[in-house]
């Protein structure tokens, strides 16, 4: 995963460190815990947000 966010935001080695390294400080003030490692796979979350927003739509029309 590194490696593709690094290629898509044109980012260094550091800087991807200095940003995991602020985004789990920011998780541990919510107390949330990220696991990130070089083996970590991205997914695409767009149909999923599709789905949440379609049935948020229909929650809302019911009420």
């Amino acid at each position: 995963m590194r490696e593709h966010i690094m290629e898509k935001y044109g980012s260094s080695e550091q800087e991807s460190d200095a940003s995991r390294a602020r985004l789990m400080e920011a998780g541990n003030e919510v107390g949330f815990t990220f696991n990130f490692n070089d083996d970590t796979r991205m997914h695409n979350t767009f149909n999923l947000h599709q789905l949440l927003h379609w049935q948020i739509s229909k929650v809302a029309c019911m009420t």
